[in-house]
């Protein structure tokens, strides 16, 4: 409501309604909005002074004339009544507002006649013991160009903004505390103007200064430094124009040389009738992840190098000195029987039996040993040593196995070869184990750049393993052993099984042409019989049909 003073006073003024000023805009942009001017400082004493004309209108709009006198007042205190506002008018600045107010608002209303724009100043007023904001403006106003300037005060409650604008800067500074935790950083792009919006921690990931950013994405697609730039621009434009998201890790090369590994995600964003209107998406900066499992990945490969060289050893210790050992053994008990006489049957049991055990300890022995390390491997390649483990694993588990391998196959390098063997191994013995199947078959193929295994069983399945997820389910230490082995390899490693449909084991190696053993039949003869003539007298293979030298037999 508004009481209006007539230009001159001859006349009562009347009282009519009109909310012109409570609608009338402030000029430009209000200094309290983030993008409005600078607020105006006001001592702590000004800010109690002015509270109290707050306390007493509320919200309220004043319109005063260049000689500070009330024209017309709107004020949102209902407890004002239309005669204490009509008494108001004319009445002078400081009668309005007390003496110590008006000498701080004469000096606002003379810098808002010098300024082409609002004055504005925030204070903080309790009101019924609960804090409130407000906004005050103190603006010229000229309604045509023949009358004098007017001056308004108009003060606003803005509480629920600066409430808004509050929880939105907490808002903002946990999610720049979380960016710079996890190391990431967002991005925003607008489909329609082409406006590509970064936050600042992914500045700095990009190691990157916000005033020098480029204002169109073909200029930030120039200067961003990653290894295969223009996949990820089609893979970017791709997304796009179909709506599916993408991903990318790449190395990235920061302005100082240093490299990171960045990883992200963009989603596109459609609106209701399905059309792109932009893009947003997160990096992060993954390098000292990458470089841990760099790490874990050469400890894991020394761990199975020790492993394996550790099996060799142990193998060779078991079938050079205790199978050759246990032969000797079968010997001498053989020539301990012919020299006892028939008729002492109850002798002649025991030395049956204690042959019969001394086959089942070489027997056992020797397929420990090629179970630990295959011995025909590296002599004969996985042709035949594919087949001999077959052979005897069909002789000690009754699960016959077919293997499917060319014969013109050709030779891998050693920890290729040797990392194919164990995949086999490792799912025949689970196989034996747990499978309860009647037959499995061992296919073996290779092209000029993978080798593709694959062992099929007709058991009883794994029941706890989907097809689609079978590469995350760990399924014992069997199998986790063949999956480090071939990420050792950057192969893949896939397990399709159903209930009673029985268990398909896949592997597929990379071959590095550079590091393909070439093996030659002869040379491999000579280091054989080298290494032989290098071993100690007591660690060489003693011919069957001669016993060791202490024995009493020799």
């Amino acid at each position: 409501m508004s009481l209006t003073a007539p230009e001159s006073s001859g006349k009562r003024p009347r009282t009519r309604p009109s909310a012109r000023l409570l609608r009338q805009p402030v000029p430009e942009a209000s200094a309290f909005l983030p993008s409005g001017r600078p607020l105006l400082p006001v001592s702590p004493e000004n800010q109690r002074r002015f509270a109290s004309l707050i306390r007493k209108f509320h919200e309220f709009v004043f319109e005063f004339d260049r000689d500070y006198k009330l024209l017309s007042i709107w004020t949102a205190n209902e407890a004002i009544s239309y005669q204490m506002r009509d008494g108001l008018l004319g009445a002078s600045l400081q009668t309005l507002a007390g003496r110590d107010i008006s000498r701080f608002l004469r000096l606002i209303f003379r810098d808002a006649l010098r300024s082409t724009g609002p004055v504005t100043f925030e204070l903080r007023v309790p009101i019924q013991q609960a804090p409130r904001w407000f906004a005050a403006h103190v603006y010229r106003l000229r309604h045509s160009s023949h009358q004098a300037a007017r001056l308004v005060l108009k003060v606003q409650d803005i509480t629920a903004q600066h409430l808004l604008e509050e929880r939105v800067r907490k808002s903002e500074l946990i999610l720049k505390h979380a960016e710079e935790i996890a190391e990431l950083g967002t991005w925003e792009y607008d489909v329609a103007t082409g406006a590509v919006t970064w936050s600042k921690q992914l500045f700095r990931l990009h190691g990157l200064n916000p005033s020098q950013f480029p204002r169109n994405l073909d200029d930030l697609w120039r200067i961003l430094n990653f290894k295969n730039i223009e996949k990820l621009r089609r893979d970017f434009e791709a997304a796009v124009r179909s709506g599916v998201p993408f991903r990318f890790s790449e190395p990235y090369t920061l302005p100082d040389g240093s490299l990171r590994i960045l990883n992200g995600l963009g989603a596109p964003v459609a609106d209701s009738t399905g059309k792109i209107v932009r893009v947003v998406g997160v990096t992060r900066d993954i390098t000292s992840h990458a470089r841990t499992e760099a790490n874990l990945r050469w400890l894991s490969h020394q761990l199975l190098t020790i492993r394996s060289e550790e099996q060799r050893r142990v193998s060779r210790e078991l079938h050079e000195t205790t199978a050759q050992t246990l032969a000797a053994l079968k010997m001498t008990l053989a020539q301990i029987g012919r020299s006892i006489p028939r008729r002492n049957n109850r002798v002649h049991r025991l030395l049956r039996t204690c042959a019969d055990l001394a086959r089942a300890a070489v027997r056992e022995v020797r397929f420990v040993s090629s179970y630990l390390h295959p011995p025909m491997l590296e002599e004969t390649g996985l042709v035949v040593a594919l087949a001999s483990y077959a052979k005897l694993f069909t002789e000690r588990g009754g699960v016959p196995v077919q293997v499917r391998i060319r014969k013109d196959f050709g030779r891998l390098e050693n920890e290729l070869e040797l990392t194919v063997f164990r995949i086999v191994q490792e799912s025949l013995t689970n196989v034996h184990r747990h499978a309860r199947a009647h037959a499995a078959s061992v296919r073996v193929e290779r092209n000029t750049t993978t080798v593709k295994v694959e062992i099929k069983d007709d058991g009883i399945g794994i029941f706890h393993v989907i097809s689609e997820a079978s590469a995350q389910v760990p399924l014992g230490v069997g199998i986790a052993g063949i999956r480090e082995r071939v990420d050792q390899l950057h192969g893949e490693f896939d397990i399709v099984s159903a209930p009673g449909a029985g268990t398909a084991i896949r592997a597929t190696l990379p071959i590095n042409p550079r590091r393909e053993t070439r093996h030659d039949p002869k040379i491999d003869a000579k280091k054989r019989k080298r290494r032989a003539k290098t071993l100690p007298h007591t660690r060489r293979r003693r011919p069957r049909d001669r016993a060791p030298r202490h024995s009493r037999t020799a």
